[in-house]
């Protein structure tokens, strides 16, 4: 159980995440990073901005100087997770109209995966995947990957 210093409670991070007192903390982060990722520098027009908890330690009393605001490449990075796979997956799973960015990432996205062009291309094909299609073509190295995976 997560107490909040307004007494607010939450039974699991994710719940946190939805409370009054995260809501706040995380619009005063946003204010005091000017709406920049700190590693980077990228706008919130730009990128999709995250507030990272450097520790969990006290979730609900946080320090500011235990958060930092991360666009989401650099919020993966931290995590030490392949930032265009993340990008690939998030729109595989949410079903949501990518943003430029995304179309922009996607060259990479199949090059960080280490899947070769022409097996995707003849992947989308064999599926009828159109060259616009941005949430199959994403769909698809998930699947790939995952196949991989596998052997």
């Amino acid at each position: 159980m997560i107490i909040c210093e307004n007494g607010e409670m939450a039974g699991t991070y994710k719940a946190y995440l939805q409370t009054e007192h995260w809501k706040l903390l995380r619009d005063e982060m946003l204010m005091r990073a000017k709406h920049c990722c700190r590693h980077c520098g990228v706008s919130i027009d730009i990128k999709p901005l995250a507030i990272h908890h450097k520790t969990y330690d006290h979730l609900g009393y946080e320090r500011m100087d235990e958060l930092v605001v991360l666009c989401w490449h650099c919020h993966c990075i931290e995590h030490h997770e392949n930032p265009y796979l993340n990008a690939s997956k998030h729109i595989a799973k949410h079903d949501e109209i990518p943003s430029e960015e995304y179309a922009i990432s996607f060259a990479r996205i199949s090059q960080g995966a280490g899947l070769s062009t022409r097996k995707m291309v003849n992947r989308m094909k064999d599926t009828g995947i159109k060259k616009n299609d941005l949430i199959g073509m994403c769909r698809l190295i998930v699947e790939m990957i995952d196949e991989r995976e596998a052997k």
